[in-house]
This record gives C-alpha cells, structure tokens and sequence, in this order.
C-alpha cells in the first residue's frame, strides 16, 4: 500500500472518524491496486492527518519494534563462514543429484539412480549432522 500526505480536494469522508473531509483539509491518502480476470482496479481511501496519526500510534504502543536480526548477548550462534560456504556446495549438489536420480528412473538405469540416492542420503545426513561453531 503507498501512503501520502496531501490536501483534501473535495468532500469526503474519514476512514477513522467517519466525520467529513473538507476542501483543503490535511489527509493522509492510502491507495492499493489488486489484479484480477477483471484487469487492475485501484482503491484508495482517506482519513484526516491527525485521526491517522492518533491511530499509527496507538497500533505502534500495541505492535512494539522486534529487529529482524537480533543483536547483543542471547542471539543465535551463527555457522562459520567456512560451515557456510560448505553447506551451500552441499546443498546445491543435493539438487543436482536429485534431478539426475530422477532423470535415470525416467530411463530405467534403477543402479545409476540408486548410486545417486546414496549420494543424496550421505549428503543430507552430513547437513544434519553439521553442528553450529561459535567463533
């Protein structure tokens, strides 16, 4: 959703207080589009600055700021860079051969993908196996 600040250009009402926008009144304008079969459509709606504002507030006291990452003692051991660069090989060769193992089952060759099950079952019990190293 966009939001802005604007001016009232005609009469409408609040989406807060339901009283009436008046020409030239403060608003904060919120606009959406939703696609469908039916093409785009548009909506928007509008509420005076301070009824917005008022309600921002009360829903920031209510919904208090969680960072995405946590800082600071009591955040989550992190793998190393070299676990990580591991993990990432490994987890691409996993696709890999999962997509030949299914390729050689398509064509009949049940000992070619066998020996690629077992590269994928290795592979996955060495990712869960790997512990996480505090550095």
């Amino acid at each position: 959703m966009d939001m802005w600040i604007s001016y009232s250009m005609r009469k409408r009402s609040c989406i807060v207080c339901t009283k009436p926008l008046l020409p030239g009144d403060k608003a904060m304008v919120g606009q959406w589009k939703r696609t469908g079969s039916y093409g785009t459509r548009t909506h928007r709606t509008m509420s005076h600055f301070e009824c917005w504002k008022v309600q921002a507030e009360q829903w920031f006291d209510d919904n208090p700021y969680k960072p995405v990452i946590q800082a600071g003692p009591g955040r989550p051991a992190r793998y190393t860079d070299e676990q990580i660069i591991t993990r990432r090989n490994l987890q691409g060769n996993i696709k890999r051969w999962t997509v030949r193992q299914q390729q050689y089952l398509g064509e009949g060759m049940w000992a070619m993908a066998g020996k690629y099950g077992d590269r994928v079952s290795m592979a996955n019990r060495e990712l869960e196996s790997m512990v996480v190293k505090v550095e």
